[in-house]
């Protein structure tokens, strides 16, 4: 009987933070802003 840290193990880790989210978000900003004025 293993009981340490079930949470954890019934939680797996999908999607993103929202710290990962601000960080794609601002990556994808700059990529437009870089190539819009080259269209």
């Amino acid at each position: 009987m293993q009981l340490r840290c079930d949470s954890c193990a019934s939680r797996p880790r999908v999607g993103f933070t929202l710290v990962e989210l601000l960080v794609v978000i601002a990556i994808i900003g700059t990529l437009v802003g870089l190539l819009l004025p080259a269209v």
